[in-house]
């Protein structure tokens, strides 16, 4: 054995974790990824956000931050769901050991619609809520951390960073002037939290809110929470509120009286775990029916070639071969959304072209 390798089981055995090893060591695995239900988003973000990291969703009120965050609770839901089960199927396992990974959210705005959240799909009774009432940042940080070393957790969701006050402030009169917010607090915390999110393999969303940044003229918007928290984070999505749409996906004006939904706009910040030559998305939020799979799919579909748009007319295409999948003609978008809600068959055909590399 070489000294370096002697110095490697050394220093493992030291820390009693595997904090040292070869590149070509099991332990350099590629992170999962967890999707969104959208696929133009899955298209912009390469296939989803990823486990083990840290996360921030920032933008203006209405602009669809927590709604996103909500889709990805029930994303994740299903995905530990589905590790719980296949765990239970291994018969070579201590079934009373296994334990199903939950989803914690914290309410700090005391805004968490249950009916909304069902609409979208998440198991509200699966959920773990933490409802902050008088705690100042630090203790909610040191909430996080716990229920973080517990192991059984894969998501937590913290809403808002902005809505946060720190032990100084807090304390302080109100009439006097702060500085710095919870950059401090916010900063100690991702450096300490932000290791063992790997080590637990636990994503972790922070919902942000943006402020006008009077210090700088050509910088119209900032968000709280100090440099710190952003060099921590591996991706920053950016969402604004875009335009509101009708029953058939119609874009309507701004004063629209009774929009069936919006478009939801989301821009990269920053991606330390895909390319960020896609900055660029949106995904279709309807209200009674929460994210619309069947539109965004269209988008990604006509991206790659699959559907291809003659004028008011839609035409489908097998890329790799030039056949044509469907025979039928197919004018305007709203029937071709319809055929393919419709017609599930084809629409699983389709999909199979689909991909986000």
């Amino acid at each position: 054995m070489s000294r370096l390798d002697e110095l490697i089981k050394t220093i493992n055995k030291e820390y009693k974790e595997e904090i040292m090893f070869k590149g070509d060591n099991s332990n350099l695995v590629k992170y999962e990824l967890v999707p969104f239900s959208s696929p133009r988003l899955n298209y912009m973000m390469y296939g989803g956000l990823p486990m083990g990291r840290m996360i921030e969703f920032a933008g203006a009120e209405k602009s669809g931050k927590t709604t996103t965050a909500l889709d990805m609770v029930k994303n994740c839901q299903a995905k530990f769901e589905e590790e719980y089960q296949f765990a239970l199927s291994k018969k070579t396992i201590n079934q009373a050991s296994i334990v199903k990974r939950r989803v914690c959210f914290i309410d700090a705005e005391n805004t968490f619609d249950v009916e909304w959240a069902e609409k979208l799909g998440v198991n509200v009774e699966e959920l773990i809520l933490i409802k902050p009432q008088e705690q100042y940042a630090e203790q909610v940080f040191d909430i996080i951390k716990a229920v973080l070393e517990t192991g059984e957790v894969g998501l937590i969701v913290l809403d808002s960073v902005a809505q946060l006050v720190s032990k100084t402030a807090m304390e302080e009169s109100m009439e006097k002037k702060q500085y710095g917010g919870i950059a401090l607090a916010l900063t100690k915390f991702c450096n300490i939290v932000v290791p063992l999110l790997g080590k637990y393999n636990c994503m972790c969303i922070m919902i942000n809110q943006v402020r006008e940044d009077l210090t700088n003229p050509y910088n119209e918007f900032i968000t709280p929470g100090g440099r710190g928290f952003k060099h921590n984070c591996s991706v920053r999505l950016m969402f604004q509120q875009g335009s509101f749409i009708d029953a058939n996906n119609k874009e309507l004006t701004r004063g629209a009286e009774n929009p069936a939904g919006n478009l939801v706009k989301v821009r990269i910040e920053k991606s330390k775990v895909c390319r960020s030559d896609r900055r660029l998305g949106f995904y279709t939020l309807n209200y009674l029916n929460g994210i619309d799979y069947v539109s965004d799919t269209v988008d990604v579909l006509i991206q790659m070639g699959v559907i291809i748009q003659n004028g008011s007319y839609y035409n489908l295409i097998n890329p790799e071969t030039g056949e044509v999948i469907y025979d039928g003609k197919i004018q305007g978008r709203p029937a071709l959304i319809n055929l393919l809600r419709d017609n599930e068959e084809l629409f699983k055909t389709l999909n199979q072209f689909i991909s986000y590399n």
